[in-house]
């Protein structure tokens, strides 16, 4: 899925919450590639970092509560 840079601070800081991951990454790599302005890139990296950050944590969570649901196997 392409998606368009934001146009302004206003338009990018009304829609990013609502971002996904993936959509926060394409407008990241659509900035750097189009108008590199270091505010934007700068809040949506932040963004983006804080949305993989939620994700991985999550990922580590459920890692840990298979270990300690899983049977004990003796050796």
């Amino acid at each position: 899925m392409t998606r368009k840079q934001p146009n302004s601070w206003r338009s990018l800081n009304r829609r990013l919450n609502a971002m996904t991951e993936d959509e926060v990454k394409a407008a990241l790599v659509a900035e750097i590639d189009g108008e590199r302005r270091v505010t934007v890139v700068e809040r949506l990296h932040q963004r983006f970092s804080a949305l993989r950050a939620t994700r991985e944590r999550l990922e580590l969570m459920t890692e840990i509560q298979r270990e300690t649901t899983e049977p004990v196997s003796n050796p």
